[in-house]
């Protein structure tokens, strides 16, 4: 069988897919009304779609062999930075997709492989599309969700006004009349709802044939389409509960009337294309050109290969810590008289089998808890110092202590932790050290500064079954200055990174 175009084209999508599985197996299949970031589901799934949709300006493969090495050193390059990256970024890494921020440098490796770097710029509508997968991009636009949510109550309460007797306006989205009261939430307008359908159409415009004008206004109309039409349905559904209260027809029909929308939105910009100047052109059969056969199996072969051990390096994100990009840009600093963050450290330590959990000291920007269970005694308790990320803490206990082994993790939730093994007033401590994020009720979290100080008699040993921590990565972390200063300290390190893990991560 011929190479040719087609040929090339099946290779680049499933090539794609590969690239994109671990993202897409992370990433929630549906967008939470929530967290608009969630948006991102819609370019990872289109992306492949767009690629195929390029194909249209893309000229049969006309290969040379510059092409292949071009080719093979940006795949290479791709993996190197994926690596460097994760290992730099940590849970920021996964959460806010800084993978996808790459995926361009991999798809121009498949497309020089398969195509020819000529053809290159033919995809680069697909190209930048990629990029819009990571919410870093978008960040500016998601942080404002809440000022759009306000926005939209605000539009509904002018609109309210004359159809409901004694409605009022209670900043930022609570509408009151007839003692009744409703809030235009985030889930009744997410900021990313909007995004995902311009998302959505941008392939499909890219599609049409049609000036860039018009596919730039026809994308805009669907986005608009869909706020008049929630508009109106916030209005309907208010009115009804202002005048007659709350009531279950209410709320069912709130429950799906969205979705309904979003695909009307779809079918109604389909459906009018025709009156933006888009259409389908015929395609007309392009004559075919190959190149050597005997270079076609190396790059075939490249193409797959590559993804593939992508694919396998990419594995571990799939147990990585994805949180939302809002919460972790939230700002929220650790204060132990904060109600919430309160009750985020206990809910951390509950249920982990401890007889004695009881306050050291605390002044509220930092915490000491003291530790206890069958294993870990009174007499010796296990210290939690809980403060904000990078104190001095851990760099003054290795200054003023003898060193007698350290080791640096990087576990399985994409977090570093580092491992201490000192000595101290003639008694052997282990002391852990990572940042840990809590939860917090209101959809925010906090970074704290995690410090875990374990006695050397007292450490569970089940580090061999516990699988806490990423091989590869953590020998990576370790290479500056070896996997242990002090090898026969090793088993004891790997003990307490596991019993830490199983605290503090689990």
């Amino acid at each position: 069988m011929r190479y040719n175009r087609n040929i090339a084209a099946v290779i680049l999508v499933a090539a794609t897919v590969l690239l994109l599985a671990t993202s897409l197996y992370i990433t929630p299949a549906t967008v939470s009304d929530a967290d608009p970031s969630t948006y991102v589901i819609v370019p990872t799934l289109m992306l492949p779609l767009f690629l195929l949709f390029s194909l249209k300006n893309v000229k049969e493969p006309a290969l040379s062999r510059r092409d292949l090495l071009l080719g093979v050193s940006a795949f290479a390059i791709f993996i190197l930075l994926t690596v460097a990256a994760r290992l730099y970024f940590t849970v920021f890494f996964v959460s806010f997709r800084v993978d996808m921020l790459l995926m361009p440098l991999a798809l121009v490796a498949l497309i020089s492989l398969l195509f020819g770097t000529e053809q290159v710029a033919r995809f680069r509508g697909a190209l930048i599309y990629s990029l819009l997968a990571s919410p870093l991009v978008l960040y500016p636009l998601l942080a404002q969700f809440n000022v759009f949510t306000q926005v939209n109550s605000q539009i509904v309460y002018s609109l309210i006004k004359p159809l409901v007797q004694g409605v009022r306006y209670s900043a930022p989205i609570t509408i009151s009349a007839n003692g009744y009261s409703i809030g235009i939430g985030q889930a009744c307008v997410s900021i990313g709802i909007f995004i995902s359908l311009a998302l959505f159409l941008i392939p499909v415009a890219y599609f049409y044939d049609g000036k860039t004008k018009k596919k730039v206004l026809w994308v805009a109309s669907g986005v608009a389409l869909l706020f008049v039409l929630n508009i109106a349905r916030m209005l309907g559904i208010s009115s009804v509960w202002l005048a007659y209260g709350p009531n279950a027809t209410a709320l069912f029909i709130h429950e799906f009337i969205g979705v309904i929308l979003f695909y009307v939105c779809i079918a109604a910009l389909i459906l009018t294309a025709g009156f933006f100047g888009l259409h389908f052109k015929k395609t007309q059969r392009r004559a075919r050109r190959h190149t050597s056969r005997e270079a076609e199996p190396i790059r075939i072969a490249a193409a797959i290969v590559f993804p593939v051990v992508y694919l396998l390096l990419t594995l571990n994100y799939s147990t990585a810590l994805a949180l939302s990009p809002l919460t972790l840009g939230s700002g929220v600093q650790f204060n132990y008289s904060n109600p919430q963050i309160a009750s985020a450290v206990q809910s951390l330590l509950s249920g982990k089998n401890f007889s004695s959990i009881s306050i050291a000291s605390q002044n509220g920007t930092s915490l000491f808890l003291t530790l206890s269970n069958s294993t870990i005694n009174e007499t010796n308790p296990m210290l939690l110092f809980l403060s904000e990320p990078n104190a001095t803490f851990f760099n003054d206990l290795k200054a003023k202590n003898q060193l007698l082994g350290e080791m640096s993790f990087f576990n399985n939730r994409g977090a570093e932790e580092h491992v201490l093994d000192l000595m101290s007033n003639s008694t052997e401590f282990l002391v852990y050290n990572s940042n840990v994020w809590l939860q917090l009720p209101n959809a925010t979290s906090v970074v704290v500064g995690a410090y875990l100080i374990i006695p050397s008699n007292d450490l569970p040993h089940n580090a061999t079954s516990c699988g806490s921590y990423d091989a590869l990565y953590s020998w990576l972390y370790n290479l500056p200055s070896g996997y242990a200063t002090n090898q026969s300290a090793s088993q004891k390190l790997l003990d307490a990174e596991c019993a830490s893990y199983n605290l503090l991560w689990r």
